[in-house]
């Protein structure tokens, strides 16, 4: 399965969100990131879903929006990992912060590796990818929000991050089991 994986597609992607620019929460080049992943998930025939919510943050509330994506095929079952990045960049007044790596090369990686799981559709189904903002991964299941879940040992169990490519990207693989 893992022969069917490009790396030159990932970096495609990378390239494409770093061209976009800076990408803060509530920026116009977060929301022409978040429908790009929609486009590249779709094409693979992942269904996407948004999650919003505003936040408190130095510059005040702010509206927030997390994709969820779940094989066609999934039906109604739980999937048993997650495999989460973000892909937002932080807001810098001094700096022009594009987070090819940071927000960038996570996003890139989930991207092709949905493309590569959307051909193996007994595994897709067992896998739900989860592009946040927000570093601190806030993601609300049926109405939940389990980030201290993610962030302490609980009901969660992290196995990761994923060190790809020497490069560490902000990707993590949760177990929901």
């Amino acid at each position: 399965m893992w022969e069917e994986f490009s790396g030159e597609k990932v970096l495609a992607h990378v390239q494409r969100l770093v061209d976009f620019g800076p990408r803060p929460p509530g920026s116009e080049a977060l929301e022409k990131s978040r429908d790009y992943i929609e486009g590249q998930l779709h094409l693979s025939t992942w269904q996407v879903s948004r999650q919003s919510f505003t936040d408190e943050t130095p510059r005040g509330k702010v509206r927030f929006v997390n994709l969820i994506a779940r094989f066609a095929a999934h039906g109604n079952g739980a999937a048993s990992f997650l495999l989460c990045a973000h892909y937002d960049t932080k807001t810098f007044d001094t700096i022009r912060f594009v987070g090819a790596n940071d927000g960038g090369s996570g996003t890139g990686l989930l991207l092709e590796v949905g493309r590569v799981l959307a051909q193996h559709p007994d595994l897709a189904a067992k896998i739900e990818l989860v592009l946040t903002v927000k570093k601190r991964m806030k993601i609300f299941r049926g109405g939940t929000d389990f980030t201290a879940a993610v962030i302490s040992p609980g009901s969660l169990e992290t196995v990761g991050p994923i060190n790809f490519a020497a490069a560490f990207c902000s990707t993590w693989w949760v177990s929901v089991h």
